[in-house]
């Protein structure tokens, strides 16, 4: 049963109350008092919103773009237009503005850009709450996300658990079974499609079924059964926004709901994992060699283990499943970097199986993990410049301190308990760091250019300051992992929804496809891509 719909089409019905209304009315002393009620409550509502609380005396000032109620619905219509324009009219470059009744304190320059990534009070779990695509922590934040008194890049238990799972003996582990993910992916693409055109944002499953093995269990990836109950709650949590709540988070909205229960349904699912494991003999245990039984083998708690897995089998996909499909688009529309990309592949492939007479997709699973790191350096600067633009959104901490920090450069502060944001566009896509920034040119990232070095967090694209992406190793893995896999069965070109090519491909790009002012930077856009079986190479 399709959890989501069924509440959908039970409990969001909307009301009937037609039956009902005659009775209202006759009761004569009813109504008023009702109607009474019901407008003191609207007048104590609105005054509530219309008079939201004070703020800091040495706050930023806020921006024009307000609205009583709502705040800056720029935030979430134009969010680049409406944060260069607040930015502008600020004198210090930076301002204040609302989301409903919460204040955020909005970030601009060098000085307040270092500051934001760099210092250790403004927590980046807690300010997710108001991301515009939708919020995946509900408060209060879990123990798993907050700092024990350990090191300083893995200070939580959800990054040590998740850096422990990235070891080399983990990674090369999996490997081989990564590898055929992909591979049996790219060999099927076709088999629902006799045009031979794919919507490439469609191609996120593998995505999650390599997340799985890596980071939850096998037995998820290779169950069919299994696998569709955890894809059908993460393709809810993907693709399901709840823009409203970020104005008004104490009135659910359907969105809200279908996310909410679709975490549930996460939680239910690995749940019953846990119990399962736990009922099972210690032969039968020591069989099950994967990352659900070593947070068992640990002795971590059931709430730790449960929360672990529920939100790591959505945030190693988020973002992987973004850039891979536009990893694939930008190769379809750039002939000369997906030729480029090919023959390193080639190269690398026939270095490790070149005595094999076989197909290159063949060799492919030959490669060691080394050569994986470290033999793909065009594929590296394709994936940084891709990255580039599709890591340009605004970026959002939460000051945990009750106390006001001073903001650098500024005599102006971040009130304690404050949300603050930064808009990494403001490097990415400056043409300073970034000569012609909306064009897709790898080789800004060629050693003897990178402009971007000459300031700090000039490329954002894997984290940085207290925030480093702690899947970093991974997820450069996962995507020459895929587009290896691809390359090597077909030769991709964009194209229309008839397979016709599309020649003004790169004119209609637009900045790497991406609209910085949209509303929901992780919905992406139709991307339609004609796959060509290459010939056997070898």
């Amino acid at each position: 049963m399709n959890l989501t719909t069924n509440f959908n089409e039970s409990l969001l019905a909307a009301p009937t109350i037609s039956a009902a209304l005659p009775l209202i009315i006759a009761d004569k002393g009813t109504f008023p008092i009702a109607l009474t009620s019901l407008v003191t409550a609207l007048v104590a509502l609105l005054t509530y919103y219309l008079r939201p609380p004070g703020v800091h005396p040495k706050s930023p000032a806020f921006t024009s773009d307000t609205s009583p109620i709502i705040g800056s619905f720029g935030y979430i219509s134009r969010q680049l237009t409406w944060y260069k324009k607040s930015v502008k009219e600020s004198t210090s470059g930076h301002f204040s503005f609302r989301l409903g009744r919460r204040h955020v304190i909005g970030l601009s320059g060098v000085a307040a850009r270092k500051w934001f990534f760099e210092e250790p009070l403004l927590d980046l779990v807690s300010g997710a709450v108001i991301l515009p695509f939708g919020v995946h922590f509900w408060p209060p934040i879990h123990d798993i996300f907050k700092p024990d008194g350990n090191r300083a890049r893995n200070n939580t238990f959800f990054l040590r658990r998740m850096l422990e799972m990235m070891k080399t003996d983990k990674l090369e582990k999996q490997l081989f079974r990564c590898i055929g993910d992909a591979r049996e992916c790219f060999e099927t693409i076709l088999a629902d499609s006799p045009t031979g055109v794919i919507n490439l944002p469609e191609l996120w499953k593998p995505i999650l079924r390599q997340n799985c093995r890596l980071f939850v269990s096998s037995d998820i990836a290779d169950d069919p059964k299994q696998f569709k109950k955890v894809s059908d709650c993460v393709d809810t949590l993907l693709h399901t926004y709840s823009v409203f709540n970020v104005f008004f988070k104490w009135l659910p909205s359907p969105a809200y709901w279908r996310r909410r229960l679709a975490r549930y349904g996460l939680v239910r699912f690995f749940r019953q994992m846990y119990n399962q494991r736990l009922s099972m003999t210690p032969e039968e245990a020591s069989r099950k060699n994967d990352p659900f039984q070593s947070l068992i083998n640990n002795g971590d708690s059931e709430p730790y283990i449960n929360e672990f897995f529920t939100s790591a089998a959505f945030i190693t996909t988020t973002n992987a499943h973004v850039i891979s499909s536009q990893m694939l688009e930008n190769m379809a529309i750039h002939q000369e970097w997906q030729q480029k990309c090919f023959e390193e592949l080639q190269t690398v492939a026939n270095k490790y199986a070149g005595g094999m007479d076989v197909a290159l997709v063949d060799k492919i699973p030959h490669i060691p993990l080394k050569a994986w790191e470290t033999s793909f350096p065009t594929m590296h600067m394709c994936l940084n410049e891709l990255i580039r633009s599709w890591s340009s959104f605004g970026v959002m901490r939460y000051n945990t301190s009750p106390n006001a920090i001073p903001i650098p450069g500024s005599d102006e502060v971040l009130p304690g308990h404050t949300f603050a944001i930064y808009h990494t566009g403001e490097p990415q896509f400056s043409a300073k760091l970034y000569p012609e920034p909306s064009k897709f040119d790898p080789t800004r990232f060629l050693e003897g250019r990178e402009e971007f070095k000459q300031e700090p967090y000039g490329f954002f694209g894997w984290g940085g300051g207290t925030h480093p992406c702690t899947g970093m190793r991974w997820a450069k893995l996962q995507q020459y992992i895929m587009l290896a896999n691809a390359l090597a069965l077909w030769k991709l070109s964009s194209c229309d929804k008839d397979g016709n090519l599309d020649p003004y491909a790169k004119e209609r790009q637009r900045g790497l496809d991406v609209d910085l002012d949209s509303e929901t930077p992780f919905k992406l856009p139709p991307a339609l891509c004609r796959f060509e079986p290459r010939e056997q190479v070898q």
